[in-house]
């Protein structure tokens, strides 16, 4: 079974995500290692979360930089409306990469918040 996650690529001087559509680990780590050792650790986080506040609140503070680049992508997308289906699908998928990033905040702060 193939690990989905999001991919961070930097085109010109903004960061675009391609995180919703998904890839695979593999292609991730082919052609991103950067990319693909963010994402590594913030699996193991994820696993660690539930049970160790240090890992949440790390987690937590990376996905709060996500969610900063996220919104930052979405805004440039939205300024430079290019008509057609691909710069939509881009921004849809970029819309549903901040929502997932917000959930997954949400999660981490309600057990930050248990943890007190």
């Amino acid at each position: 079974m193939a690990v989905v996650a999001p991919v961070y690529l930097l085109v010109a001087l903004a960061v675009v995500v391609v995180g919703a559509a998904g890839v695979t680990i593999a292609e991730l780590a082919a052609g991103r290692p950067r990319a693909f050792q963010e994402e590594r650790r913030k699996a193991q986080l994820r696993r660690r979360a539930p049970f160790d506040k240090r890992a949440a609140k790390e987690l937590h503070e990376q996905l709060l930089h996500d969610l900063t680049r996220q919104q930052a992508v979405r805004r440039d997308l939205e300024r430079d409306r290019i008509a057609g289906p691909k710069h939509e699908a881009l921004l849809r998928d970029v819309e549903r990469a901040e929502q997932l990033t917000r959930n997954e905040i949400a999660q981490m702060e309600m057990w930050l918040d248990a943890g007190r």
